[in-house]
């Protein structure tokens, strides 16, 4: 998406309705909604957490946002391809500035710049017990990333087109919660996006391909 267009659909973004459940449902993996209603009811409260879209522009006049691959580490979230983001902290004063920070301290960003889209549809983890708050943010130069190394083992820059082309599809996964089920997810490159973060890049491609065929 180039610039002139990224900041014309900008407005219609921020007031444009959420397409929610509709766009999580369709990326959710096998019992998902049944293990969020009996791990709501038994869990302790669920830990707050943000994660964030930060676009910007690159060389070649198009809108970029960042994942990370995570690095391996004994928790359920190991290896896997996430937005950046983590769990809210005493010190931040709301989850936006949670996402922010996280963003800082994962990749390095300077956030002083980021302005804050909208939040969008926040949804439930139920493998680490996470309620989840998406934020999109934007910046209006490019950015260099620093890797936080013992979170992040690779960056992958996704332009808003490459996002709104994904294609869903289904694959055979084992992590510690899951034993060879089919998962459904999108492949973007040598990488496998599935999950959480399959559901929340969901809910802006639908926003997105809204706007843009309009």
């Amino acid at each position: 998406m180039e610039k002139s267009i990224f900041f014309n659909v900008l407005p219609k973004i921020k007031e444009i309705t959420l397409p929610g459940i509709e766009a999580h449902s369709s990326l959710s993996p096998p019992d998902r909604i049944h293990q969020i209603s009996t791990n709501l009811a038994r869990n302790p409260p669920p830990k707050q957490a943000a994660v964030m879209i930060c676009c910007y522009p690159k060389l070649d006049n198009l809108f970029y946002f960042p994942l990370i691959h995570r690095t391996e580490y004994p928790g359920v979230h190991s290896g896997q391809i996430s937005l950046p983001g983590g769990k809210m902290e005493s010190q931040d004063r709301n989850l936006w500035h949670t996402a922010t920070r996280e963003l800082n301290e994962e990749l390095g960003v300077r956030t002083q710049d980021l302005k804050q889209i909208r939040q969008l549809s926040s949804l439930y983890i139920p493998p680490s017990n996470f309620w989840v708050t998406p934020y999109l943010g934007f910046l209006d130069t490019s950015t260099s990333f620093i890797p936080e190394k013992r979170e992040v083992a690779d960056v992958i820059e996704v332009s808003l087109d490459a996002l709104t082309a994904l294609i869903l599809e289904k694959r055979k996964l084992e992590t510690s919660y899951l034993k060879r089920q089919k998962i459904p997810g999108y492949a973007l490159e040598n990488h496998y996006v599935w999950g959480a973060t399959a559901m929340i890049l969901t809910e802006l491609k639908m926003i997105l391909s809204s706007l843009t065929h309009n």
